[in-house]
């Protein structure tokens, strides 16, 4: 019996030039696991491309990828825990013996797993049926994603070095330059889908240069010529997708995947002619170029023989268009410009006016535009993401701390190992960002050459961090373990405190004034907790805190003194609160209730909140706006998808915009810089989005109370 790390080694299960598979279980939970192992740990390229392998797979989420639990290094070896296909096989071997369709379909299922990497900028760079296995129930899952790189940050690409599998590689990387795109893994795709349909591959060579010239060559046998009785659907998309000039092909994997979907339905597809048809079209054009030159020819002497008619009473006027230009449009009028599709959702306005009403913007027209834009990708996994300053972010992984300079694409500034990074937190007038680890906290400067000295560590090394949050002033630094919250005296390293949760905190915070601590956390349906706010002073006192009974709060975002202070609370289970600085509404709660039950019951219970947003689904974050509003990072519910809304100071929702990809995405984290013009949103696979913020201008008072007026 061998073990690698926390797995103990079953069996190999295949071997590769770069690293061998292995059957393993995982100790601690007695989970199988097929575990991957690199073979030639001391070279750098390979260390990198497979630690890039563990980030990119823990950031894709999709049932056509396969998961991966763990990546990391024990022994000096390098490896990486994915799920375990019972019964797997390669797509060579699986589609010995099935039918066509069956054969198509699974190529069509790979096109759609990869087209959702695509969207997320990553390019696995050696699609073939090796790496694409199918189980027992017959699933398709695309596997292998070490070459893979992220089309944002390509720092491995090299002129020359030679990525992927000869026999499916494109042009392009043949040649060793150019970008490489999704249209690269188009390529690999098609190579997959010729096999599928013949049998054969469409490039052979005895070497690697033979090979590599019938490529750059694009000259292969159509399908069809060695399959006569392939439907010509299929064909087409074929031959578009092994097109030399990668714009000629198609863009990603999902259009890919559309049109090969369409060719199965037996309907017509996007890809254009194929090349059989090309060369039998130009026959026929220049067969009837040399009919319709005669036909001109012999038209034109019978013109010129023709006497010219005289004008008179039997002349008749040639047809006109009207001077209006194109003809009036039937039909219904399109819909009015500067519809408001801002709407209540359910908001409970404090002030007594109805959903509607409430609902409505106050900012005046719709805005132009979108109020976040995607911008793109950073291609490591993350589990907390910081800004640091306004072009710079900090993300925390599983293995390594990163230093991001938002750019087009974004570059690296350093990176640093760190044993299971949990939470970044960025000091400004420190100018040291905090990161929350296994066994404690510690402090790197922006240069990132070295740690601090002066780390916060736990009693036990294995204690983990869950949450960091630091004063307004950066004197005093709170962060939370299981069921344990700390707080440090940063001036001079001591421990100011030490007390105990109920539960593992859900978010931590400071108070606007910087003088307490509060702590939030969720039951759950079958174990409510009630209390699920705790408040500490820095002399260890509890104080007065929200109620419980609300909903399971997820996040917390304190209001500064002008801005009226307060606290903004965020539930798991639905909507977002604002309480006021000291929780008066708690003590008015109280006194109701001892009311209602020494009375007759009929006392008027009020609410325990200043303000409250109406929203069904989970929100997961909260960021404060320029003129009062609010951002949120909502989870789906059943009216809407998971995505962003902005709400106005009265409670009013100004915006609500669903995410690209609201049918599979599950947003988590959400940073929004200092100058409030970009946002970093982290998915629960760990996927970090980068987000430009524009927001329309606020509208002057006055003319406000005039539209105020005029309703």
């Amino acid at each position: 019996m061998r073990c690698l790390g926390p797995y103990e080694l079953l069996e190999a299960l295949g071997r590769g030039a770069a690293a061998t598979v292995y059957r393993a279980r995982e100790e601690a939970t007695g989970r199988s696991v097929a575990l991957k192992v690199v073979a030639r740990p001391e070279d750098p390229v390979a260390r990198e491309r497979f630690l890039r392998e563990g980030a990119i797979l823990a950031a894709l989420r999709h049932p056509g990828i396969l998961e991966v639990h763990a990546a990391g290094s024990a022994g000096g070896r390098l490896y990486l825990a994915t799920a375990l296909v019972e019964g797997a096989r390669t797509l060579d071997r699986a589609w010995q013996g099935a039918p066509l369709e069956q054969r198509v379909s699974w190529v069509r299922d790979a096109a759609r797993a990869l087209g959702h990497a695509h969207r997320r900028g990553i390019v696995h760079r050696d699609v073939k049926p090796a790496n694409l296995l199918v189980d027992e129930a017959g699933r398709l899952r695309v596997a292998d994603f070490g070459l893979a790189t992220a089309t944002e940050l390509e720092r491995l690409t090299r002129t020359g070095l030679l990525v992927g599998t000869p026999v499916a590689m494109a042009p392009e990387q043949f040649a060793g330059k150019g970008r490489v795109t999704p249209a690269t893994d188009v390529w690999g795709l098609g190579v997959v889908l010729y096999e599928a349909l013949t049998g054969e591959l469409p490039f052979e060579a005895s070497d690697l240069l033979g090979l590599a010239r019938r490529v750059a060559s694009g000259e292969f046998v159509p399908p069809g010529e060695r399959r006569p009785a392939l439907p010509a659907s299929l064909c087409a998309v074929c031959e578009k997708a092994l097109r030399v000039d990668p714009r000629e092909r198609y863009a990603d994997g999902n259009a890919f995947a559309a049109d090969l979907e369409r060719a199965l339905a037996g309907k017509g597809v996007r890809s254009g002619w194929s090349s059989l048809r090309r060369i039998r079209l130009r026959q026929a054009v220049g067969a009837l170029t040399l009919v319709a030159s005669l036909g001109l020819l012999g038209a034109s002497a019978f013109a010129w023989w023709q006497p010219v008619p005289r004008e008179g009473r039997n002349a008749r006027p040639s047809p006109r268009r009207p001077s209006g230009g194109n003809p009036p449009q039937r039909g219904p009028a399109p819909p009015a410009a500067g519809t408001d599709r801002a709407r209540a959702g359910g908001l409970e306005p404090p002030s007594g006016r109805s959903p509607s009403a409430a609902g409505r913007s106050r900012g005046g027209a719709k805005p132009s535009g979108p109020v976040l834009r995607r911008r793109g990708f950073l291609p490591h996994a993350a589990n907390d993401v910081a800004f640091v300053g306004e072009r710079l972010a900090a993300t925390a992984g599983e293995a390594r701390v990163v230093l991001w300079e938002l750019a087009d694409p974004p570059r690296i500034r350093w990176e640093a190992p760190c044993r299971q990074a949990s939470a970044v937190l960025w000091l400004p007038r420190r100018q040291l960002l905090a990161v929350a680890s296994r066994g404690g906290v510690r402090f790197r400067s922006l240069a990132g050459r070295s740690e601090s000295a002066s780390a916060l560590k736990t009693p036990t090394a294995k204690d983990f961090v869950f949450s960091l949050a630091v004063s307004p002033d950066e004197r005093r630094l709170a962060f939370a373990t299981r069921k344990r919250l700390y707080l440090y005296d940063l001036d001079d390293g001591r421990r100011l405190l030490r007390t105990r949760l109920p539960e593992n905190p859900m978010d931590l915070t400071f108070a606007a004034d910087g003088g307490s601590v509060i702590a939030c956390w969720g039951g759950s349906h079958e174990v409510p907790v009630f209390n699920t706010f705790l408040r500490v002073y820095l002399d260890g006192r509890q104080g007065p805190a929200p109620p419980g009974g609300l909903g399971r709060p997820n996040c917390l975002l304190p209001l500064p003194a002008k801005e009226g202070r307060g606290l903004w609370v965020g539930f798991d289970t639905g909507g977002v609160a604002l309480f006021s600085p000291a929780f008066e509404h708690l003590r008015w709660l109280e006194a109701a209730e001892r009311e209602a039950s020494a009375g007759d019951g009929a006392a008027q219970r009020p609410q325990a909140y200043l303000l409250h947003l109406a929203h069904e689904g989970p929100i997961h974050g909260l960021a404060r706006l320029p003129a009062g509003r609010l951002l949120t990072l909502c989870g789906g519910d059943r009216t809407r998808a998971d995505g962003f809304r902005v709400w106005g100071p009265g409670g009013e929702l100004l915006y609500d915009q669903p995410h690209p990809e609201a049918e599979s995405v599950d947003l988590r984290r959400l940073a929004l810089s200092p100058n409030r013009r970009s946002a970093l949103v982290v998915d629960r696979g760990r996927r970090v989005e980068w987000w430009s913020v524009t927001l329309p201008g606020a509208v002057a008072p006055e003319a406000r109370a005039q539209r105020d007026r005029s309703r």
